[in-house]
Order: structure tokens, then C-alpha cells, then sequence
């Protein structure tokens, strides 16, 4: 991005014209870039402009775009005619330029696509003394019409009547919780629009509607719920109907009905305000003494939250507004204001904020000047990913005793709108999202006993306010109201503490083979003493990974992740008996591979004795324990007949993602942290893995020459503490801390006892997954960038993991999914019986066999911008597994050429 130190200068290929649409308070230029058609256009430089100066790019397709000028890089292309360190001017023509961590499809590697500039609109001032908050309570009350409070909704027309409390009922009440930016009639009054929707509402309701209009944008979530249960009678049955944050209102009135415990315990209530202190989050006293008032009042009026359906909510934040919130306020505009219509895409039901286009523009012009991120606002810094609120929401030991109805919308249509609520994110959602929610958030939340119940909507009409004018959405979920969940699918059940007790026991088959089956790396559980710590949900957000440091007493490995291996290990256990082998793969490989080398020298001599074979299906960094285990074992495994090792996606010359991992810049970090970080900032997390022998042993091996496959030596301190030293982003606070010279050197003296413990062809066999994989890693400019090719597993290159004359076979999973692809467990158990197979889950054939593909670099910020992680999404990405439901990339815009 341009120096923050230096002011911004443009060279305008345009026409300078008059502003013909005026925004108070906020003067413009107003340039037109479609000139050159007409042999008008000439090249202008404005004066140079402030760092906060706002300009507004405007698409020919009608989509207006925010940004304040420092940042303007991102979507104009870098500066020219740097020298001196002074900035030269960037140039704005008639195509969008842009740049980031990912780029929409149909943008070349250049940064031209599809987006044809049409207008340019720079604001170098606003009104004297008008800060975003100000704008944004105006914009606010503007929406509601001064509307605070709790409402009763009209049955014949959409109309508001003043209540200062709810009435008794023996009935069910409805209430609406409107959504962000917005109130009870801009987010459901198309539910009166149509006749058959208002008559379903009063045939299950009559006149128990009710609404609660309050401020979303300069109040948080707490406070809303608070003042709405001061407005409950004692032993209320409600049914409620959210809207985006508005859910997160619903979410903690939900509490009420959380089993066994008060609805926030005291323990909650401390650590959300350990968290938001140790976050730098302004105003948290208050709203932690809200929790526990909330927490008082809910106990006493005994509530009910009997149904709830909740309608694009970011339970689990939205990745939209992490970072500046320049890209949300682009959303905003485009989904609230003129030009969403000029786009194409109609949304009924939003004529108050078509009247309240003025005060949105002038509230999101301040909001993109003022350069910040959503702490700015209460209520939108409640919705950002890491959010005190967001985790205490998802807090993995509340379990709600109704259910919850979910709809879930994903916006399948063209433009630049998706891709702006993801650009900047390093753990992609696979384009789900509704423009403004990622759709992957939708469902988070606590536990419901009862089970949670989504249906997807998706299409090109689908975006985040359209759901109560389309049938599709709009009558289930009046069916789901009224106890009809017909429309809706059960989704899985989160995980709770106890993921399973396998890979523990043998699973005993008297006569039969043996098979050994070996996880891989964090694939073991990890206890101290009867606790398990690694991986038990609670513990880890409780922040107890600090009790796993290297020298720490009375750790022991405690099974495997039953859904990483067990599926497999009951497949094989029909012809097999299966024996597994967790090991702590915090230690060195070597001790593990001395654990297994007993274990081994045993299952040979019980093999001899059974007059059967003995198998070996080593997953990861399994693979390692067993070549070292092997070593001088070789020639009796040999004599054993039908015996043989096959790995699965073993890093046998390391692995660039360990790299990744240590210097922050890999998913796993950046999506667990998340858990830990009301106790735990990143650089402390990285200080204790940074220890790990087990870790250190699989950084990229050195070859023959001393050095890495990218000439790097990963195993010399000095490298490192050159990374470090060079890496802008490690003078925060919240960054990585460079190994040390110590387990560094006892780390290569591993890996050459491994190296020296070569495979042997003849019985060993190979499989490997497919996907982008890292295999280099740079600083360039204070930047470190990730190098990946596409032979790979997503963690494991092939051309340092596949052993040298071992025969290869290729499948479609990712590394840490290749023990769980249960597609190819027949190919497998027919690998490791007969040493060959052709099933179609395998080829011999690597995908793609085109020659190497291009190594390409990233840039990689220590800000993942994930959402709040799910068990099983932090479980895949530490273990190098796909995370689940991604859809398959919405079509885009081919690129234009002018």
C-alpha cells in the first residue's frame, strides 16, 4: 500500500465534470472516465490528496466501490515513478487494477479483469466535526424514525404501535429482532407486502406480534437483549424471528434455556472481559456489567425461547468487517443504496433506506475516512470474527435445550461484491456468503440439545436481505414457526469433549493379519495425567495448551482423532487385526520410533507365530516413526510374506508448512487462536510449538548440498533471526518468535539418523493427495510470501514427500483427509495385501501430469481474518484437512478489453 508518511497523487484519465448529485457536508470531483470513446478524455493530476481523502470508483456495471486514498492500491494497481521514497502518482483509467492475498476468478495475474471503471468521485473533506459515530447515530435514528423500544405490530398493514411492556399470554409471542444498519420495517415489512405471508403470521400469531426496534450500530448486542428482557413479563413463551445481528440478540436471550448452568456463568463473565481487555476493545467494562445484569434478569423472569429462527446471522462473525471497514461500507452502498438497483439487483422492502440514501452515504463516507476498523462502532465490532461476544456465543461448553432454524443464504451471481467480503482473507470460505455474512457463519451458536435445523438458499437473487420477499425462504420459515421443519435439513452435531477414546485398544481379530495404523502429526490426543488437553474443546479454550510445554511431567498420548482414523481402522479391521500406535508427536520422532520399534519386534513375532503378515499404514508424520522404526528391522519385516508399509502423504524431506506454522502465516494458527486468545496472544502460543522436537524435525530437510529444496537452511538460528528480523510484522505485538539455536541443532541431528534410515522399495508403497502446497517461503519488502506449486497435498510437496523408487499412486483428498478417505479404503487394504491396485480411487497417473506448474508466491499477513472457528474446522486445519460443504466457485464475469 502507499506510504502512510506521503500524500497521494492521482493521474486521472478522464473528464473533469459538475457534480450533479451533491452530498451535503461531502464536495466532490466528479470525473467521468468513459471519455476516450468520444475523444474527450485527457490526462489529469489532481493536487495531491490527504491520506483520509475518500474516492468513490464507480463500475460500469454500477457498482461503486469505497476507499480511502492511502488504500487506494488495492484496487488501482500500485504507484509508478517511484524514487526517493516519495510516491509517484497512481493511475486511474478505465479498468480496475486489483490486488490482495486472492483475486476473483476471471482476473489475470496482473491484477485487469472484468471491471470497467466508469466514474471517479473524490471527497477530500467532510463535515467539520463529524466523526463516524456521530454519522452513524444519525443515519441510525433516521432508520428507526426515532423508534426505541419494544413494539406491536399492526395485522392488516405494517405499522408500529408503542408498548412499554409485553402483555402476559398463555400463548407463544413472536418477536422480530431486526437486523445491522437497519429496523423492524426495513428488514421484515415484505412479510405484510404479501397476503399469504401476513396471513400465515396471524393464522399461528393473531395479534401476539411484537417488535424491537434498537440501535444496532453505536449499542452492542448485550445491551440491546438487556433492554429487551426489562420489557418481558416473568415466565414469557417467545418464538423469535432474527435478522443478521439481530440473531446475535436472539442468541443471547436464547441463554435462558441453557441446561444445568445459569444462563453466563461468573468464569464467562471474566473471561469476556479478560478478552476484550487483553484485545485493546474500548467500552468492555460495560458491557460486562450488562452480562451480569443480563444474567439476573433472565434468571429471574424464567423466560422461554420455545422456537427461534434466525435468518443470516454472524454467529460466528463475518469476515466482512475484519480489518478497515472500507469494505463493508462498498457492500453496504451497493446492497442499501442507488446503485444496487443500477447493478440489477433488486431488494424489496427497502424503500426507508432509499428515503435515508443521503444520511447512508454521508454515515459511510465517514466510516471509510476515519481508516479504522469496527471497533469504532459497538455494534458492528460485535460481528467481527474475534470478537469478546462472538467467542462467548460459541462457547463449546453451552448447550441450549430448544431448537434453532437456520436459513442460510449464498449469493451465486457475478461481480466484485463477493469477492469484497473475502479479499483479504487468508482461510478463504469458498465464495459462500450472502454478500454480507459468510454462509459458513450462519450456523454457529451454542449447542442445541435438540439439534440445529438449516436450509440453504442459494442463487443469483440470494443476498443478505432478500430472504423475507422470495417464497422459497420466506414460507419455510413461517412453516418453521408455526413446527414444520420439513423444509429444513439436521446438521451434524458439534463435537463436545469427548471425541471418541479410539486408537487406544487393539481391535483383536485372533489368527488374522496385523495391521498397525499410525496417525499423524496433532493426530493423537495428549493428556496430562486423566485430562486430555490435545484435542478436547473445552480445555483448548479454556487456553490449557500452556500445560503442554516440552519438559512438562506426566504427558501422555491418549488415541487418536476418531475422525481422522477410526472410520479406516474399522474398515481394515474386517480381514485385519488392527493395532494402533498414538504416540506424542510434541518429542522427537526418534523416541517415538523406539516406542514403536517394541511394539514392532512384537507384533513380528506373534505375525511368525499366526503364520500371517504384518502391515504397516502410516499417516503423516507416522510415515517417519515407522522408516526410523524399521531401521535394522528391514530384513525380518521382509521374511514375514505379504508384509509391507504404506504411507500416506509422509513428509519425507519435511515440509514448508511447519515454516509457515512458526512464523504465524499458516491457517492453523491464525483459526486457533481464535480460542485462545482471551489468555494467550499468538507470540505465546508460538513459543511453546516453537519447542517441540516433534515440530521442528518436519521443517524442510536439508539435501545433500546442506539446504532445503528452496536453498533455504531451515535448521540455522541465523536464518531465522534474519526472517525476524526483516519481517515487518514481527515488531507487533501479536506476532511469531524465531526458534532457537538449541533445538534447532538437535533437530538436524534427527533428521539425519532419519535421513541415514532409508525405505525399502520392495514392501514399502505410497499414496499421495492433491492440492496447493506450500514449498518455499520469502521476505520481500518486510513481506513474507509463501511459495506454492500445485504437486502437492496441500502440506506435502510431492517431490520431496515421495521416497525415491517407491512406487506412487494419487488421490483427490488433501493431506490431513487421506486416513478418512473412505472412497479409497479398498484401494488401500488391496495396496497393503497385494502390493498393487486399480481401483478408480487411485491412479498411477498424477493429476494434471503436465509437466511442474509455475511456483507461485503470496503474500501472507499474520491477520487470517477467519471466522470463528468450529471444532472440526480447527481440527482440519491442524491436521491439513479440508474443511467441509465448501460449494463448488460461482461462475464470474470474463474479462473485458477495451
Amino acid at each position: 500500500m502507499s506510504n502512510d508518511q506521503n500524500p497521494i497523487t492521482l493521474c486521472v484519465d478522464g473528464t473533469l465534470r459538475k457534480d450533479d448529485c451533491p452530498l451535503a457536508g461531502w464536495p466532490a470531483e466528479v470525473y467521468e472516465l468513459d471519455g476516450m470513446s468520444r475523444g474527450e478524455s485527457q490526462r489529469v493530476v489532481p493536487a495531491a490528496l490527504p491520506l483520509d481523502a475518500v474516492l468513490e470508483l464507480e463500475l460500469a456495471n454500477g457498482t461503486r466501490i469505497l476507499v480511502a486514498a492511502a488504500d487506494a492500491e488495492r484496487y488501482l494497481g500500485a504507484a509508478v515513478g517511484r524514487g526517493d521514497g516519495m510516491a509517484g502518482p497512481l493511475e486511474v483509467g478505465q479498468l480496475l487494477r486489483l490486488s490482495g492475498p486472492r483475486l476473483p476468478a476471471g482476473t489475470a495475474r496482473d491484477g485487469l479483469g472484468a471491471w470497467v471503471l466508469k466514474g471517479l468521485r473524490i471527497y477530500r473533506s467532510g463535515p467539520a466535526g463529524v466523526t463516524a459515530l456521530i454519522a452513524a447515530g444519525t443515519f441510525q435514528d433516521a432508520q428507526l424514525d426515532d423508534r426505541i423500544g419494544l413494539y406491536r405490530c399492526a395485522t392488516d398493514a405494517f405499522a408500529l404501535a408503542k408498548v412499554d411492556a409485553l402483555p402476559e399470554s398463555a400463548e407463544p409471542t413472536l418477536i422480530f429482532l431486526h437486523g445491522t444498519a437497519s429496523s423492524t420495517e426495513g428488514s421484515f415489512k415484505a412479510l405484510w407486502a404479501s397476503d399469504k405471508y401476513r396471513e400465515q403470521l396471524l393464522a399461528t400469531y393473531g395479534a401476539r406480534l411484537y417488535a424491537f426496534e434498537h440501535r444496532s450500530l453505536t449499542e452492542s448486542p448485550i445491551a440491546n437483549a438487556l433492554d429487551l428482557v426489562k420489557t418481558l413479563p416473568t415466565g414469557a413463551c417467545l418464538h423469535l424471528l432474527s435478522h443478521s445481528r439481530g440473531g446475535m440478540i436472539g442468541e443471547l436471550l436464547a441463554r435462558a434455556n441453557r441446561i444445568d448452568l445459569e444462563p453466563f456463568t461468573d468464569e464467562e463473565i471474566d473471561r469476556f472481559q479478560a478478552h476484550a481487555a487483553r484485545l485493546g476493545r474500548a467500552g468492555f467494562e460495560a458491557d460486562a456489567k450488562h452480562l451480569g445484569e443480563l444474567n439476573r434478569e433472565l434468571r429471574k423472569r424464567r423466560i422461554r425461547v420455545e422456537r427461534f429462527v434466525r435468518v443470516a446471522c454472524p454467529a460466528r462473525g463475518t469476515t466482512l468487517v475484519s480489518g478497515r471497514l472500507d469494505r463493508w461500507a462498498s457492500v453496504m452502498l451497493n446492497l442499501l443504496g442507488k446503485s444496487f438497483d443500477a447493478a440489477g439487483l433488486v431488494i424489496p422492502g427497502m424503500l426507508p433506506l432509499a428515503r435515508s440514501y443521503g444520511l447512508l452515504k454521508q454515515f459511510l463516507l465517514a466510516v471509510v475516512k476515519a481508516r479504522s476498523d469496527a471497533r469504532i462502532l459497538p455494534g458492528i465490532e460485535a460481528m467481527m470474527p474475534d470478537s469478546p461476544l462472538v467467542s462467548l456465543l460459541n462457547a463449546p461448553d453451552v448447550q441450549i435445550e430448544h431448537p434453532l432454524h437456520v436459513l442460510a443464504g449464498d449469493y451465486q451471481g457475478d461481480g466484485l461484491l463477493p469477492w469484497l467480503g473475502d479479499c483479504l482473507s487468508e482461510v478463504f470460505y469458498g465464495g459462500e456468503t450472502d454478500l454480507v455474512v459468510n454462509t459458513p457463519s450462519m450456523s454457529g451458536g451454542a449447542i442445541r440439545v435438540q439439534g440445529i435445523r438449516q436450509k440453504p438458499v442459494r442463487g443469483p437473487q440470494v443476498t443478505h436481505f432478500s430472504c423475507f420477499a422470495r417464497d422459497e425462504s420466506a414460507l419455510a420459515l413461517l412453516a418453521a414457526l408455526k413446527g414444520d421443519d420439513r423444509q429444513f435439513e439436521l446438521l451434524p452435531g458439534p463435537s463436545t469433549a469427548e471425541i471418541g477414546r479410539g486408537g487406544i485398544a487393539p481391535k483383536r481379530k485372533k489368527d488374522a493379519p496385523i495391521v498397525f495404523l499410525l496417525p499423524g502429526i496433532m493426530g493423537s490426543h495428549i493428556q496430562i495425567g486423566t485430562n486430555r488437553i490435545w484435542f478436547d474443546p473445552f480445555s483448548m479454550w479454556a487456553g490449557d495448551m500452556a500445560k503442554l510445554k516440552v519438559n512438562a511431567p506426566g504427558v501422555t498420548p491418549d488415541g487418536w482423532m476418531d475422525r481422522n482414523y477410526e472410520t479406516l481402522a474399522r474398515y481394515l479391521a474386517d480381514r485385519h487385526e488392527v493395532r494402533p500406535f498414538a504416540y506424542d508427536w510434541r518429542l522427537s520422532i526418534t523416541d517415538a520410533a523406539r516406542r514403536f520399534g517394541v511394539e514392532l519386534d512384537q507384533a513380528m513375532l506373534d505375525a511368525e507365530k499366526r503364520r500371517q503378515p504384518l502391515r504397516i499404514v502410516a499417516h503423516s508424520m507416522g510415515g517417519l516413526v515407522a522408516r526410523l522404526a524399521l531401521q535394522g528391522r528391514w530384513d525380518r519385516f521382509k521374511t514375514i510374506p505379504g508384509s509391507r508399509l504404506l504411507q500416506l502423504g509422509t513428509p519425507n524431506a519435511g515440509s514448508h508448512s511447519i515454516a509457515a506454522v512458526l512464523m504465524a502465516r499458516d491457517d492453523f494458527i491464525q483459526i486457533i487462536e481464535r480460542w485462545f486468545d482471551w489468555k494467550h496472544d499468538m507470540r505465546e502460543f508460538l513459543e511453546i510449538v516453537r519447542d517441540f522436537p516433534g515440530v521442528l524435525e518436519l521443517l524442510p530437510w536439508p539435501g545433500d548440498n546442506g539446504r532445503a529444496v528452496d536453498g533455504v537452511d531451515y535448521f540455522d538460528a541465523a536464518v531465522w533471526q534474519t526472517w525476524y528480523g526483516q519481517d515487518q510484522d514481527s515488531k507487533k505485538s501479536k506476532s511469531w518468535l524465531p526458534p532457537q539455536k538449541e533445538p534447532l541443532d538437535n533437530a538436524r541431528q534427527a533428521i539425519a539418523a532419519l535421513r541415514a534410515a532409508e525405505l525399502d522399495p520392495a514392501c514399502t508403497l505410497y499414496v499421495a493427495g492433491h492440492a496447493s502446497t506450500p514449498i518455499a517461503v520469502r521476505i520481500v519488502d518486510g513481506q513474507v510470501e509463501i511459495g506454492s506449486i500445485a504437486e502437492g497435498d496441500g502440506r506435502v510437496p510431492w517431490k520431496t514427500g515421495i521416497p525415491p523408487g517407491v512406487p506412487v499412486w494419487y488421490t483427490d483428498a488433501v493431506h490431513g483427509d487421506l486416513a478418512n478417505h473412505e472412497k479409497a479404503f479398498e484401494a488401500y487394504r488391496e495396496l497393503i495385501e497385494t502390493g498393487d491396485t486399480r481401483h478408480s480411487a487411485l491412479s498411477r497417473v498424477p493429476p494434471g501430469a503436465r509437466g511442474e506448474s509455475a511456483l507461485v508466491f503470496q503474500p501472507r499477513s499474520l491477520e487470517g481474518n477467519s471466522l470463528y472457528p468450529s471444532v472440526d474446522e480447527v481440527i482440519a486445519a491442524a491436521t491439513g484437512g479440508a474443511r467441509r460443504g465448501r460449494r463448488p466457485t460461482a461462475k464470474t464475469e470474463a474479462p473485458a478489453s477495451i
